[in-house]
C-alpha cells in the first residue's frame, strides 16, 4: 500500500516511529543499565535526555501525564540509529549525521522499530513492571531542503513548496519574509489519527547554511475495520506521509533534484 514512489536522492533527515504507552512507575532507573545489556551488541552507546512532553491526538488524558524520568536514549556505533525509551514511550529513528549517509529505507527503520518494541515487551515481562498497554503510535519524517536547492530565498519559497508562494511585485508594500513558521493539521479517516505538518527556516550546524524544514509527523491509534492492526496503522501512516510530501512539494524539484522513479 505504501510503495508509492521512491527518491534516489531524498531530503530526509531523520525518520521517527514511536509508541506512547500507559505510564509505568515501577519502570524505574536501576533497571535502565539491565535494559541497556538488551541493546548493547547493536546499540553500544548510551546517553541520558531530558524526557519527551507527549501529544495527544485522541486522548487530553495523555497530555496530562507528566514524568521526571529522563530519557535514554541507545545509540548504534555509527549514531545513525536511536532507541529512545522512558517511562510512557518507546522511539527508533534513523537520522542523517553525515551529508554522505543514506536513508536506508522505511522498512528497515520500521523493522528496528519492531524488533526494540519485541526486546522492551520481554524485558517488562521478565522484572514483573507491568504490561506495554500502547495509547498512541507516531510516525514522522523531518525533511532539511538548503536554500539553493530549486530556491534562493523565502520569497521564492513556492518553487519549492507552491501553496506557499509569495506574490512578488514592484507595487507590494513588504518585503521577502525573513523567516517562515507554518503549521496545518488533517484528519485521517475513520478517526486513525491525524497528520501535521510544519514548515520552518534552520540552520545547517556544521556550516551555518539557510534551510528549510518540512517535518510531517503522523499520531494516532488503529480504530477502524480496514485499519486493525498496529502494522496497519503504520502503512496507513506511512503512506499519508509520502502522499503528503508529494502534494506539498513540486513536481521540478522532485525530479530534477530529489530523482524521483
Amino acid at each position: 500500500m505504501s510503495a508509492i514512489v521512491d527518491f534516489e536522492c531524498p531530503p530526509l533527515n531523520e525518520v521517527i516511529c514511536g509508541l506512547h504507552f500507559r505510564r509505568m512507575d515501577r519502570f524505574t532507573a536501576p533497571y535502565v543499565g539491565l535494559l541497556w545489556q538488551k541493546f548493547q551488541t547493536h546499540y553500544p552507546k548510551c546517553e541520558v535526555h531530558p524526557p519527551l512532553t507527549l501529544v495527544s491526538e485522541q486522548d487530553t488524558e495523555l497530555q496530562l501525564e507528566m514524568s521526571s524520568f529522563p530519557r535514554v536514549w541507545f545509540v548504534s556505533e555509527d549514531s545513525t540509529r536511536l532507541v529512545q525509551v522512558q517511562q510512557d514511550l518507546l522511539i527508533h529513528n534513523w537520522r542523517q549525521v553525515e551529508s554522505s549517509t543514506s536513508y536506508p529505507r522505511y522498512k528497515i527503520v520500521k523493522d528496528g522499530f519492531d524488533d526494540a518494541l519485541s526486546k522492551f515487551e520481554a524485558f517488562v515481562a521478565d522484572h514483573g513492571l507491568g504490561a506495554v498497554e500502547a495509547r498512541q503510535y507516531e510516525l514522522s519524517y523531518v525533511n532539511f531542503v538548503p536554500q539553493g536547492d530549486g530556491y534562493e530565498s523565502l520569497g521564492e519559497l513556492g518553487r519549492l513548496l507552491p501553496d506557499f508562494a509569495w506574490r512578488r511585485n514592484t507595487s507590494r508594500f513588504l518585503p521577502d519574509p525573513s523567516n517562515v513558521n507554518y503549521q496545518t493539521v488533517f484528519d485521517l479517516p475513520n478517526n486513525n489519527g491525524k497528520l501535521r505538518v510544519s514548515i520552518q527556516d534552520a540552520l545547517r550546524r556544521s556550516d551555518e547554511k539557510k534551510l528549510t524544514r518540512i517535518l510531517i509527523v503522523v499520531r494516532g491509534m488503529h480504530q477502524s475495520q480496514d485499519v486493525s492492526t498496529p502494522d496497519d496503522w503504520f502503512e496507513l501512516a506511512h503512506e499519508w506521509i509520502v502522499r503528503a510530501f508529494l502534494d506539498l512539494t513540486s513536481e521540478e524539484v522532485q525530479v530534477k533534484l530529489w530523482r524521483k522513479k
